[in-house]
């Protein structure tokens, strides 16, 4: 058997046609994959950016009254209990969880505020504990404040303790300046802790953690030290004294593949399945059919040549994937019309099944693509009028339904010419078909802010339960059966992917029986 019988067989055509859909299904979804690992990522360096500031932060601001404290003390240095106990009070209003402020004169505690509660530690010679010595000759010999990881306290509890060394003017002449000892702020663990991670999404593992200056081992005090075999993303944080990290993983792991990847890649191996199945049934019941064959001959090798340029796919493929379809459409009409007498009852039901599914597959074929392609080339951003373009959408509609959609005041808007008519489009075709009311209607409306316009598509539909809401944007995901109403499940989530390309956020609001609203945001700038 030549290569010209091999390649004009049925079953040849139809296997070469289904394993190369298979396989460009499955890179389209490893590229989506490589997107989502990168983009999960990115979302955990910012994630742990937000929290590094909020550690800097925390921690600066309370530095900072250290280095009042010092100073005051410096210029002060016979300052007595009262007037140490109003500059104590007066420093710990500036910020909270200061859980006391400390005098430490030639080492040892000589004075605490408040006092209560605190007894215990008056009168401590510091270099006389081995687990803070070390920090506090390190700030005695540079000069310079010291911030100690939590440490345990006498009277009880943990701190972060925070040590500046005082130099006051020397009696000496022969000196310029003389040590007179420590000032220190101790700050409360828990209530430092809550200040840095409030707000922390509970999508995100955290661990904070320090060396220590004693034998430069890791002290974890956030989190715990398991992190470290989960592959975490580390920044370093940026503080006048000692050397912290924070780190961070997503709480389920560093997931390899994306929901939508899964969808990408089984939507299209059933599809290139069924097409295959499809393409051998009518090639070897017809001889109308080698038209189709050529077709689809010309798609594999087409398709062949560039099954590595994802690109260069999403613009080919929804003519040459789709024109197979067309044929058998083509061809089931051409059979029910001029072989309507020879076809019995049985072989006319099934040639209305074949037209039933090549429909149905055909706009499933064409959702895939569309998601596929939707944020694949970058947006042309411009500035222009929304509600001239909502007026362009709605004028596309059948005349029946032009007056049943209501615009209000639109604004100027930045972004994609061409992409975002296609969010409202969906939106209102979607309130107009998912309706059961006689009276039936869209209202379209926006409102601005200083930063952005948000526009709401609100309709008296038949609503969507709560258990969908979380999941409508997901590809694949529907409201409905797919008995009462048509339609792939590609729609919406189509919508969400162009609204993050142009770094906005799409969500609704609705309950049954009670219509939709659909909240669309996007940047002024």
């Amino acid at each position: 058997m030549n290569a010209r019988r091999i390649f004009s067989s049925p079953k040849a055509i139809s296997l070469l046609l289904g394993l190369l859909g298979i396989l460009l299904s499955w890179w389209l979804a490893g590229v989506e994959a490589r997107r989502f690992q990168s983009e999960s990522r990115s979302n955990v360096v910012q994630q742990l950016g937000t929290v590094r500031a909020a550690v800097e932060s925390s921690l600066n601001k309370r530095i900072y009254l250290t280095l009042g404290l010092r100073a005051f003390v410096s210029t002060h240095p016979d300052l007595n209990d009262q007037e140490f106990a109003n500059f104590a009070s007066a420093l710990m209003a500036e910020g909270n969880g200061i859980r006391s402020v400390t005098l430490i004169q030639d080492n040892q505690i000589s004075d605490i505020y408040p006092l209560q509660g605190n007894e215990l530690a008056i009168g401590l010679n510091l270099l006389e504990m081995p687990e803070q010595r070390n920090d506090f000759l390190r700030a005695i010999e540079t000069k310079q404040p010291w911030l100690s990881p939590p440490i345990r306290l006498v009277q009880g509890g943990e701190a972060f303790a925070n040590r500046a060394p005082v130099y006051v003017k020397s009696d000496d002449a022969a000196e310029n300046e003389r040590y007179w000892g420590m000032v220190s702020i101790l700050i409360n663990k828990q209530e430092l802790l809550d200040d840095i991670v409030d707000g922390l999404p509970d999508s995100l593992q955290l661990a904070i953690r320090a060396r220590s200056s004693q034998d430069q081992s890791i002290l974890y005090f956030y989190g715990d030290k398991s992190i470290e075999t989960t592959e975490p993303l580390t920044l370093d944080v940026n503080l006048p004294t000692g050397n912290w990290q924070v780190m961070g993983v997503p709480t389920d792991g560093w997931q390899q593949r994306s929901p939508a990847s899964s969808v990408i890649a089984w939507f299209g191996t059933i599809a290139s399945i069924g097409l295959a199945a499809l393409t051998f049934l009518l090639m070897r019941s017809n001889t109308h059919l080698r038209t189709a064959r050529h077709t689809a001959e010309n798609a594999a090798d087409e398709l062949s040549r560039k099954n590595e340029d994802l690109e260069a796919f999403v613009r080919t493929a929804s003519h040459d994937l789709r024109a197979p379809l067309r044929h058998i459409d083509a061809f089931c009409q051409i059979l029910a019309e001029d072989a309507a007498d020879r076809l019995n009852e049985n072989d006319q039901d099934c040639l209305n099944k074949i037209q039933r599914s090549s429909g149905v597959m055909s706009r499933l074929l064409a959702s895939l693509l569309a998601f596929a392609r939707t944020g694949c080339e970058g947006l042309a951003m411009e500035t222009f009028d929304l509600k001239q373009m909502v007026h362009d959408v709605v004028s596309r509609l059948p005349a029946q339904d032009v007056d049943r959609v209501q615009v209000g005041n639109l604004p100027s808007i930045r972004g994609d010419r061409t992409l975002l008519p296609q969010v409202i489009q969906n939106l209102v075709e979607n309130g107009l078909k998912y309706n059961n009311s006689e009276d039936a209607s869209i209202q379209i409306n926006a409102t601005t802010s200083a930063n952005e316009v948000t526009i709401t598509v609100a309709d008296n539909g038949i609503g969507m339960a709560e258990n969908v809401i979380d999941r409508i944007f997901k590809p694949g995901v529907r409201a409905v059966s797919s008995a009462d109403y048509s339609g792939s499940g590609f729609g919406l989530a189509i919508c969400e992917r162009i609204i993050k390309a142009h770094h906005g956020k799409i969500w609704v609001e609705s309950k049954v029986g009670d219509g939709s609203t659909f909240h669309v945001s996007l940047p002024t700038v």
